[in-house]
């Protein structure tokens, strides 16, 4: 059976939408710091992630292994990140203050940028989104768990 999604609920589930939508919000903050909202992602990840490598990185974001590479190399050179492994060969990628600092500020910025798109939401209407999100998180997270793409 086919569910036919209507125009509105396309564009709150279209990924690029709500890509663009935080870009544009945090874009600002990061040039500030000579960054650009696609580096975002990878601090916040590094975040939360504490000493994983290129290629653990790369698969929590779901990413192409060259582009972190790429990322990576340019954020440890601009004194964001740290490759603390003891081993020349091996990477264990941990920010940096300046890395934390940068990481501190884009959550905040973040957090201004959720609460203004669900500004016109009452809290109650609120609630309900998180919960029906948190299900269809669970669906996805699921899926991938299974190996499914």
């Amino acid at each position: 059976m086919s569910i036919l999604v209507d125009e509105q609920c396309r564009s709150i589930l279209s990924p690029r939408i709500m890509k663009n939508y935080f870009n544009r919000r945090t874009a600002p903050l990061l040039t500030e710091y000579g960054l650009t909202p696609a580096d975002g992602p990878f601090l916040m990840t590094l975040s939360d992630c504490k000493g994983f490598t290129k290629k653990e990185l790369a698969d929590e974001m779901n990413i192409d292994p060259g582009l972190t590479t790429r990322t990576v190399g340019r954020l440890i050179a601009q004194g964001f990140v740290a490759n603390t492994s003891t081993d020349g060969r091996r990477y264990q990628l941990q920010l940096t203050i300046r890395g934390l600092d940068v990481v501190e500020r884009l959550r905040e910025c973040l957090h201004a940028a959720h609460e203004e798109m669900l500004a016109d939401l009452t809290p109650t209407e609120q609630e309900e989104l998180r919960r029906l999100l948190r299900i269809v998180e669970a669906r996805i997270a699921t899926d991938r768990q299974e190996g499914q793409p």
